[in-house]
């Protein structure tokens, strides 16, 4: 298994200057009303409260069964409230919150056509923001999000403020604009390598960062501490839907699963949803699999039962005596991405 050349070389300049990627095919909507606050932060899994403007942070939206509805990016602004969704999800965020909203003053609107969305990563994303600001301005902390013109574009930088990966975002107005921004961030980072990567060199940068993907790492199959998304999740915020489930299963450590990287065999060659085996059993299963260059091997991302997911521990791909064997790895498994 292995990557195009094409992608490694993207993956390559990423992982020592700048990756520029599109990622407007995530959700993104717009929340106004005086109650918009007060109900996300009844409705999902951080202290939203504490958010000052131009604050911003990751939470999860659960169910009543303490599963994952989504991962969500919330960043406040004066007047509104700004949810970046994963891909393809945000009509199921948008009901979700509409079917809790009854007498609040809060009005959820999809803008994910409306606007376009490009995310910058990388050791060099930094310097980049800060030339996007000002040199002179401090530098951009995580979560934190203001207002820049790009060659008279008017857009919001934002600090990404999720645990795996890092880097910034620039939110956009759709059509000519989007183009423009990444033509004017290429100019802006003169010096610092920046690469506009393909959907092959994204995808391997994630897996290594373990940075979980809706429909392969989240969704209502799991629960956010499986998701290992702690980091969202504030225990003594009080109430929230699914609260009850999720500090239980802390409480008394119930959780049955984590998610872990995995270091691959080279062959055979390992799909998404194979199954994990150690003493006899079914330990786990496969959610996303990659080709690490940095690593020279491939590299997967799993669920596997607690008792088994310490880094070092060997699971077979198989259930026979000799078949090839995983090896769990810590997250994220490089520094890039």
């Amino acid at each position: 298994m292995s990557i195009s050349p094409e992608a490694e070389r993207q993956y390559w300049a990423a992982s020592r200057g700048i990756g520029l990627a599109d990622v407007s095919d995530g959700g993104r909507l717009l929340m106004k009303g005086s109650d918009s606050l007060d109900l996300l932060h009844r409705l999902t899994t951080q202290d939203l409260l504490a958010l000052q403007p131009g604050q911003g942070a990751t939470t999860v939206l659960t169910s009543d069964k303490g599963r994952i509805v989504d991962l969500v990016t919330c960043y406040l602004f004066p007047d509104h409230l700004l949810l970046l969704t994963s891909p393809g999800n945000s009509q199921a965020v948008l009901e979700w919150i509409d079917k809790y909203t009854i007498i609040e003053d809060a009005e959820t609107t999809d803008v994910t056509d409306s606007t376009g969305l490009l995310r910058f990563f990388g050791p060099n994303a930094g310097r980049l923001a800060q030339r996007l600001i000002s040199e002179e301005a401090e530098e951009l902390p995580p979560g934190r999000h203001v207002a820049v013109s790009l060659d008279g574009i008017e857009a919001t930088l934002a600090n990404d403020s999720s645990a795996a990966g890092g880097g910034f975002y620039l939110l956009l107005p759709a059509g000519d604009a989007h183009d423009q921004a990444a033509s004017a961030l290429e100019s802006r980072a003169d010096g610092l390598g920046l690469t506009r990567l393909g959907l092959e060199a994204q995808e391997t940068l994630r897996i290594e960062a373990g940075r979980p993907a809706f429909g392969h790492e989240i969704d209502q199959r799991f629960n956010p501490l499986e998701a290992e998304l702690r980091s969202s999740i504030s225990f003594d915020k009080g109430c929230y839907i699914g609260q009850e489930v999720v500090a239980r299963l802390d409480t008394y450590k119930k959780v049955s699963k984590l998610l872990v990287g995995l270091r691959l065999p080279d062959a055979p060659q390992v799909e998404r949803g194979a199954k994990l085996h150690a003493d006899g059993k079914e330990r786990g299963f496969v959610t996303s699999v990659g080709y690490s260059p940095a690593l020279r091997r491939p590299i997967a991302l799993a669920y596997v039962r607690t008792a088994y997911a310490a880094p070092g521990t060997t699971l077979s791909l198989g259930e026979d005596d000799d078949a090839a064997q995983a090896e769990v790895a810590a997250l994220p498994f490089t520094p890039s991405g």
